[in-house]
């Protein structure tokens, strides 16, 4: 009966996400918008390349500017999925959703360890549906895998299931390079909870490591480098570099969408779970010999989370990085509330005004990819085009730059099927010869100064916050 309950209620978070889907459907075009910014410029296109000459897994499979490097198990599957069902949009934006409905499933299972059926469901809901994850829900980009991949390991690891949680750390590994700090952290958990086993360090670190590892050798011996130097290149360690770099993380976990309160509460409920079980270890002279850590998943939050500032503030940073490592968050912080505070009518109301203080994110006014800001964006670029290619503009040059221009790379990308006028990059046209000269916000409108006095407007588009302006030479 107790199975039944569980199956059920898994059943509802599904069906939950079916229709979560289709009112963004309904109110986005969400399954439909084109592809844009990271996703058109590297990943989509990196999917459509192995699409267009064959699926491969080798680093070799695809070019520099596709791969930036990274393992290319993303692109793989997503070309994989375009042989079967056909080269397009849509196809793309529901095969990611289905990732995210796997991630789901592991949420809830996750949450069921420590909650009853019912309650497991209803936070695994409102954890799921943060604007953070919802957005990137359908995105042709890694880093949703990757937090998919995380839950998976970290479900393996809380049940002791080590075939199991191989795999999920050997997916999250050949997702994104860092997902390096995940086996560090569990491994490191499994020594304190059980002392070192080598069935578990063979698991956890010698087979991952091993075949990403080779991965990367065989990169070197392709492409002659192990990391892309684009990347390596971004590595900075002086102070300025960390503190900025900290205080994008800091704003964007801490504060943004509602989340300062939550990180406000947590500390305290941690405080309070174990300050009792450390104050009777002291009183009864056993404080080295108690372990305030058999909340393994507590404890996992909470390392993961310190781990992951230090990796963050190292690296070069985008919101959309820390969603695998701010999943934890919301479902520590879930746990925490369960286990202190017995009218769980509070914990509901922190994750529902979570919630709803991230519909305010929907109508931002800049642009992120880690709210639904980004639609706006992608409507005026399709504003652009459409408006750009017509019949009659046949053979008309057009000079845009990034990120308008990756529109017009490949039909595939959703903005057209046929390209009338040509393309040229703003950066090839300082002899004024373009019959339009096009501008974005977000993007590049900062470079009309480098054209001032040479141009006069012609159009301009806009959708929400986002608009373009579309220039002609002052001479024609």
């Amino acid at each position: 009966m107790k199975l039944n309950k569980q199956r059920l209620y898994l059943v509802f978070c599904l069906l939950s996400f079916v229709l979560v889907f289709s009112l963004l459907q309904f109110y986005f075009d969400l399954f439909t918008l084109p592809y844009f910014w990271d996703e058109l410029g590297v990943y989509s296109r990196a999917a459509i390349h192995l699409y267009e000459h064959g699926p491969g897994i080798l680093p070799s499979a695809l070019p520099d500017e596709l791969s930036r490097g990274h393992p290319t198990l993303i692109p793989f599957l997503f070309g994989v999925v375009f042989k079967i069902f056909g080269c397009k949009v849509i196809v793309a934006r529901l095969f990611a959703a289905s990732i995210y409905l796997i991630g789901v499933i592991y949420g809830y299972r996750i949450l069921l360890l420590k909650l009853s059926p019912i309650n497991a469901a209803i936070f695994t809901i409102l954890i799921f549906i943060q604007p953070c994850f919802l957005s990137q829900s359908v995105l042709v980009l890694p880093e949703m895998p990757l937090m998919v991949a995380t839950l998976m390991a970290v479900y393996y690891f809380l049940n002791k299931n080590y075939i199991g949680l191989c795999c999920a750390l050997v997916l999250a590994l050949f997702i994104k390079e860092s997902a390096i700090i995940l086996p560090c952290v569990i491994f490191f958990i499994d020594i304190l909870n059980q002392r070192f086993k080598l069935k578990s360090f063979v698991f956890i670190t010698v087979i991952p490591f091993a075949l990403i590892s080779s991965f990367f050798v065989i990169q070197y011996y392709q492409r002659g480098y192990v990391f892309y130097p684009l990347h390596t290149g971004l590595m900075k360690f002086e102070w300025y570099y960390i503190k900025e770099r900290w205080d994008v993380f800091y704003d964007f976990v801490f504060i943004a969408q509602g989340r300062w309160l939550m990180m406000l509460a947590l500390p305290i409920l941690l405080i309070v779970l174990y300050a009792k079980k450390i104050r009777i270890a002291f009183q009864n002279k056993q404080l080295f010999k108690v372990r305030p850590i058999k909340e393994t998943l507590l404890l996992f939050c909470l390392l993961f989370f310190m781990v992951g500032i230090v990796f963050c503030t190292l690296n070069y940073i985008l919101g959309r990085y820390l969603i695998f490592i701010m999943v934890f968050q919301y479902i520590g912080c879930v746990v925490c509330f369960n286990a202190l505070v017995k009218q769980r009518v509070w914990s509901y109301l922190l994750m529902a005004y979570l919630s709803v203080t991230g519909l305010w994110y929907t109508q931002r006014t800049g642009y992120t990819d880690v709210d639904f800001s980004y639609v706006e964006h992608i409507k005026s670029c399709q504003q652009a085009m459409n408006y750009l290619n017509v019949p009659s503009n046949k053979d008309s040059l057009v000079a845009m730059g990034f990120p308008l221009n990756v529109c017009t790379w490949h039909p595939k990308s959703g903005y057209f099927k046929d390209r009338y006028f040509q393309n040229r990059d703003l950066k090839d046209s300082n002899n004024m010869d373009a019959s339009y000269y096009v501008f974005t916000f977000p993007g590049n409108m900062h470079d009309t100064m480098l054209y001032k006095g040479h141009l006069k407007l012609h159009k301009q588009v806009k959708s929400g916050y986002a608009y373009i302006n579309i220039y002609k030479n002052k001479v024609n």
